[in-house]
């Protein structure tokens, strides 16, 4: 992969810490909000806290997010900050109204589960931007081709 696209120094940490607060904005935009159960008064079945369109908006930006960080920063880092990221922020308000303590084994299935997104868009979104990257040129202005032995043309006047 081609490294020159990359970030470097006090550029990549704070790419990794502009990643970090995209993958935290992307879980508190679309679903932390939302923590309230949804019960039907007829059959009492509690449903949510999460509509299908909050979770589709959640993966789509995530699918964002990681498809722009891959274009700076390398995969290896992506891979690195956007789990921890999103699991510390949806950890944030499942500890806080959880009466079981079970929090801490969804706060895995979360880890695992971005993980395994982020490692199935990340490499092939890098890929991507290699290939889609213009070729890098020397810095030196092309050489024109006349044939050999002719002069450049002159303008009469």
């Amino acid at each position: 992969m081609d490294g020159d696209r990359l970030l470097h120094g006090t550029r990549r940490l704070l790419g990794t810490e502009l990643l970090a607060l995209a993958t935290a904005v992307s879980w508190w935009a679309w679903t932390a909000w939302d923590l309230r159960r949804d019960v039907d008064p007829v059959t009492g079945t509690a449903t949510g806290p999460w509509a299908l369109w909050q979770v589709a908006g959640v993966v789509v930006s995530l699918i964002a997010v990681v498809v722009v960080a891959t274009r700076w920063l390398p995969v290896w880092v992506v891979l690195a900050v956007v789990p921890v990221a999103f699991t510390g922020a949806w950890s944030l308000t499942a500890v806080p109204s959880d009466t079981s303590g079970l929090w801490a084994v969804g706060a895995t299935m979360v880890l695992v589960g971005s993980l395994a997104g982020t490692a199935a868009v990340a490499p092939l979104a890098a890929v991507a931007a290699d290939r889609l990257r213009p070729p890098a040129t020397s810095g030196r202005r092309p050489r024109s081709r006349r044939p050999r032995g002719s002069s450049p043309a002159r303008s009469r006047s």
